[in-house]
């Protein structure tokens, strides 16, 4: 989990290292790209009701793009226990994960194809859309054509 007084803690700390750069805010259609030059993502979430209703998408889109990712164990991401990441459960712990991801890059890079690989067993996007199409004729009472 995050919580608020480790935030400020976790950027000033990020800002300071040899490889940091800000980033400018990016649209819908391009944001991904942003995956493309990470060494690692960063999921963190405060626990509140709000929260709880969110997807898990985040860790998504770490495995789309193959990088491993260090996530809040809070809902939604929790209710995914097995999905190949690094779980912070005390504040402490993202600084943890950061510097091994960080001296272990053959291991960060077996995380992040972990997690693609997760991704594309649990959430193939073909397979679930078959399954909506599937539920969508079935419930207007016509054959579904694929």
């Amino acid at each position: 989990y995050i919580t608020q007084d480790i935030a400020p803690k976790m950027f000033e700390t990020f800002k300071r290292g040899p490889n940091a750069f800000g980033i400018q805010e990016m649209s819908v259609d391009t944001y991904m790209h942003l995956y493309n030059i990470a060494d690692c993502s960063l999921v963190p979430l405060t626990i509140d009701t709000f929260n709880f209703h969110k997807s898990n998408l985040k860790i998504l889109e770490a495995g789309a793009k193959c990088i491993p990712a260090i996530v809040s164990y809070v809902p939604p991401y929790r209710d995914t226990p097995d999905a190949p990441v690094l779980w912070v459960k005390e504040p402490g712990d993202w600084f943890k994960h950061m510097e091994y991801l960080a001296t272990h890059r053959d291991e960060a890079k077996a995380l992040g194809m972990a997690l693609n690989e997760w991704c594309k067993k649990y959430y193939n996007l073909f397979e679930v859309n078959e399954k909506r199409f599937n539920l969508y004729y079935k419930t207007v009472g016509i054959p579904c054509p694929i």
